[in-house]
């Protein structure tokens, strides 16, 4: 599913730094809905945090980030 677009992006290296004053948007809607539908406890209820708000899509992002590889 979806487009091959490396073609049409320019990869290079930077740092954070280059991105200040400048707006990142990132479409992470189908990431997220993944992770609330995939990520649950023991229970097979969604993970959920001591006030009963369900943290299945932060768990999974950050996940995703900290295992993520070049």
């Amino acid at each position: 599913m979806g487009l091959d677009l490396k073609q049409l992006c320019v990869r290079e290296r930077t740092n954070l730094e280059s991105f200040t004053s400048k707006i990142v948007a990132i479409d992470a809607y189908n990431a997220i809905y993944q992770f609330l539908s995939i990520i649950r406890g023991p229970d097979g209820l969604p993970l959920t945090d001591y006030n009963g708000k369900i943290t299945s899509h932060i768990s999974g992002l950050f996940y995703r980030n900290i295992n993520f590889h070049h």
